[in-house]
């Protein structure tokens, strides 16, 4: 995924790969900054069957096996957006901040 990433994105843009969030925050796959925002991605590499409706997914058939990933990427991206606005020069300039899920392998079928 970071071969893929920094192949694909330009200069404007800067990737963090596998952050710690200190006080049981968590780790984060990866974050992407640039000039249109902050995206949190939460990376899966996963194979087999795979869907989702809203933020609950399954797996081979079966319902929460490891958590969802879309909660996972909401909560993380809201403990950046929490971090930037704590700071008042960063809060003020109104960063924007996304969680995006992504399947490395798998073709999902999201509702």
């Amino acid at each position: 995924m970071v071969n893929l990433l920094t192949s694909k994105i330009n200069d404007d843009y800067y990737l963090l790969n596998d952050l710690y969030l200190r006080n049981g925050g968590g780790d984060i796959d990866h974050i992407v900054l640039g000039p249109n925002g902050v995206f949190v991605l939460e990376t899966k590499n996963w194979s087999g069957s795979i869907s989702c409706n809203g933020d609950d997914w399954q797996r081979g058939g079966k319902r929460n096996f490891s958590g969802s990933p879309s909660r996972q990427v909401k909560r993380n991206a809201a403990k950046i957006k929490q971090i930037i606005d704590n700071n008042s020069n960063l809060r003020m300039l109104g960063i924007w901040v996304e969680g995006i899920v992504v399947l490395l392998i798998a073709m999902p079928h999201c509702m």
